[in-house]
């Protein structure tokens, strides 16, 4: 799995916005986004957001599982 960051295009709105792609065996999800922000004061700081929901895997386990006597 790799993450890569893709430019947003909403203008004046957001200059500086990006959405942050989840890839993973070829496929790609937008899994969030990260900007960067103007406070008062010309400060400027990283805002970032997780937006989808990715279902966990689930792990298949071969034969059942016992405890030790």
């Amino acid at each position: 799995m790799d993450l890569y960051l893709r430019k947003s295009d909403h203008g004046q709105q957001a200059p500086d916005m990006y959405r942050v792609i989840l890839k993973s065996d070829g496929d790609e999800t937008e899994i969030g986004s990260i900007s960067i922000q103007h406070s008062a004061g010309a400060h400027c700081y990283w805002k970032w957001a997780i937006d989808t929901v990715i279902p966990i895997r689930t792990h298949q386990t071969q034969g059942p599982v016992t405890r030790p006597i």
